[in-house]
């Protein structure tokens, strides 16, 4: 039963009380039906408009069932991974899309030449660090951690002059 799951990659679909023979085979499974979403998707959207609204809902949605199913835990793979795979890409794409509309704004140039960048560099760092040191495995404290991370990485996606990202 579990080859044939796997074979069609359907085994992180709540289908076994346990990771099969292949445990790390979850999350190819769940980014194979992602990636047809992604396609599907990209299929329906009109060519002149802008997806992130869209995307922020599927990600937002897909964390909610993954929180309302998985009973709270985030790290949930052979059970619900296809939600925590689902959030994570869109969230990925929503840092991609707020990149693109900033790096285009025309005070962009000021805020990359500001000592501010510094600031909101280290003020991020160390947000992210308090909370993974004070992490209590709650899942809204992963849901924080998951903001905090993608801010990360619109921040040192934005510039490379900041005192943390010369290091």
């Amino acid at each position: 039963y579990s080859f044939f799951s796997n074979l069609f990659l359907v085994q992180s679909f709540n289908i076994h009380d346990y990771a099969t023979f292949n445990g790390p085979s979850w999350s190819i499974s769940t980014e194979f039906y992602t990636y047809m979403l992604f396609f599907f998707i990209i299929l329906l959207i009109k060519k002149n408009t802008n997806p992130i609204f869209l995307f922020v809902c599927i990600c937002v949605s897909s964390y909610g069932l993954l929180l309302y199913f998985s009973e709270g835990n985030y790290f949930s793979t052979f059970k619900y991974g296809l939600f925590r795979c689902i959030g994570g890409f869109f969230l990925g794409l929503v840092v991609y899309y707020c990149f693109k509309k900033v790096h285009k704004h025309e005070y962009f140039i000021f805020f990359k030449n500001s000592w501010l960048i510094h600031l909101i560099e280290i003020g991020i760092v160390l947000l992210a660090i308090t909370i993974i040191t004070s992490l209590h495995l709650s899942m809204y404290y992963i849901f924080a951690l998951l903001l905090i991370f993608a801010c990360v990485i619109m921040v040192f996606s934005l510039q490379s002059n900041g005192v943390l990202s010369k290091i």
